[in-house]
């Protein structure tokens, strides 16, 4: 098949001695039947429909197809950092189809052309822009990651949220819009020639003030309280609406929103943005959420801004109910041993015999 031929061709990158030695490999892994299925399985290829399949769940927002997909890919024994790679090149692939001067340069068989040509036309330029950029900071913060398979799940579900972001802005875009040219096309009153009054300067201006109502200090207090008191009452009742609405959610719905918060404050309190990014909360009963931390510094910044948190999630969730619970867990940091005596007693209360080996051959540390 000419798309196995062009999975040999990619994998030995311009090498023509490396596609030889490659093709012989699979003629004999794929007993001269070679098919780009049996060409994937033997030089451990992730199928490019896992691509499609995501670029297409990105477009509908659809989170949980994501991370079940990229769960899949796990399971197949697949590196995420390969995967992360691959699906910017994907997304590269589908920018150059976007331009018919570009499309020479994608090298892939007529058939997988012709899918990329199709998915080309669901994008749009500036959203693979973004994609591309989200993609890079995930490989640039690959290696310094402690958790890899969050660091690219939380990556995935910023892909998934691109499209409804975007699609957001652009209709309050055009609403803004559409409110100044409402704005510009408001007729204007015609002026009147002054000449055209029969009566001077003056006469208009003095009969001007005559006709405007006259308030006493007492009834504007009245006047000022009665507003205050109809804003309070608005208030109150809008609060109470909100309170009582409590929708249902998913744990997904939670973590996108818990994201949404993080990205929010990124400018301004950074430190704050990245301790929400380490971890992943957790739906409880009673919708309690539960939140991992390594250290009581951590702790605190996120309890000080507690209500802010707890605000954002009731009002984007629509549920009053919600609470948080921080808890500490132990950093491996602090379980490391450092000193030679330190790793001995370590040992040695695993095994005891340890010990009286110790004090048989009087051994001590250097």
């Amino acid at each position: 098949e000419i798309k196995a031929l062009n999975i040999i061709a990619q994998k030995a990158d311009g090498a023509m001695r490396d596609a030889l030695s490659i093709f012989d490999q699979v003629v004999s892994f794929a007993e001269n039947n070679i098919t780009y299925k049996k060409v994937i399985e033997n030089l451990n290829v992730l199928d490019f429909e896992y691509y499609f399949d995501l670029i297409d769940a990105f477009l509908e927002n659809d989170v949980s197809r994501v991370l079940l997909i990229f769960n899949e890919i796990l399971e197949k024994g697949f590196d995420s950092h390969q995967f992360i790679n691959g699906l910017s090149s994907h997304i590269r692939d589908i920018l150059v189809c976007k331009d018919k001067n570009t499309i020479q340069l994608l090298e892939v068989s007529d058939s997988i052309k012709d899918k990329y040509l199709g998915q080309s036309q669901k994008c749009e330029r500036d959203l693979l822009y973004e994609m591309l950029e989200v993609t890079n900071k995930c490989d640039v913060g690959y290696k310094i990651s402690n958790n890899k398979r969050l660091h690219v799940e939380l990556t995935l579900i910023k892909l998934a949220n691109i499209n409804s972001v975007k699609k957001k802005v652009d209709i309050e875009e055009t609403s803004d819009s559409a409110d100044q040219n409402e704005v510009k096309t408001v007729k204007q009153p015609v002026k009147k020639d002054v000449s055209e009054y029969s009566e001077p300067d003056e006469t208009i201006i003095s009969k001007a003030k005559e006709s405007k109502p006259k308030l006493s200090i007492k009834e504007a207090l009245n006047k000022t309280t009665l507003e205050d008191s109809q804003t309070e009452n608005y208030i109150t009742n809008t609060f109470h609406q909100e309170k009582v609405e409590n929708n249902d959610f998913t744990e997904i719905d939670l973590q996108k929103k818990w994201i949404e918060f993080a990205e929010s404050i990124k400018s301004k309190e950074l430190r704050l943005a990245n301790t929400l990014f380490s971890s992943i909360p957790q739906l409880t009963e009673n919708c309690n959420i539960e939140f991992a931390v390594s250290n009581e510094f951590q702790k605190e910044s996120i309890l000080k801004k507690e209500n802010d948190i707890l605000a954002f999630l009731k009002n984007e969730l629509k549920n009053s109910s919600l609470n948080l619970t921080v808890n500490i867990i132990e950093s491996e940091e602090k379980q490391k041993l450092y000193t030679q005596e330190d790793k001995f007693k370590h040992l040695a209360e695993k095994n005891t015999n340890l010990n009286t080996l110790k004090q048989k051959f009087n051994l001590d540390f250097e």
